[in-house]
């Protein structure tokens, strides 16, 4: 019997809330629909700074405006530094948690998620989602791709 290469996600069974949670391993689609949650959350930096602009100088609100602009233009991906706050929170992580969930429990719920979360603990929780996308049970942030 071979094993599976360590680089492949591998799925993940959690004891929470009475019951086992069979967590599916990481594909595609569930980084795109990561993704899709996550650009949203990701703060506007054009009305981040808009509010500010009056209370600086006319050269350092220049600066901040065409900051802002770059930021703005910039190509969101999953391993966006912005994005990956988003996903690196017990939101993002109980977001991944539901969509790993739902292959094998398709009536779970986010609520489900975020309780069996809240149960196990964000700790050993990256720890679970890191093995279900294939790295290491050490590796930072379980819902990042680069692990940050």
């Amino acid at each position: 019997m071979h094993e599976i290469s360590p680089h492949i996600g591998r799925e993940q069974v959690v004891e929470a809330l009475g019951r086992r949670w069979k967590l599916a391993r990481w594909d595609r689609g569930v980084w795109k629909d990561l993704l899709e949650w996550a650009r949203p959350q990701v703060p506007d930096p054009i009305e981040a700074i808009s509010k500010h602009l009056d209370k600086l100088p006319p050269e350092v609100a220049k600066y901040a405006v065409d900051a802002a602009l770059k930021a703005k233009r910039a190509f969101l991906s999953i391993n966006s530094p912005e994005v990956q706050t988003v996903l690196g929170s017990l939101e993002g992580i109980s977001k991944a948690l539901y969509l790993l969930l739902l292959p094998h429990q398709p009536n779970a719920t986010e609520d489900d998620a975020y309780a069996i979360l809240m149960e196990v603990g964000p700790e050993e929780m990256q720890k679970r989602l890191a093995v279900a996308l294939g790295r290491s049970e050490s590796a930072g942030n379980a819902v990042a791709p680069g692990g940050q």
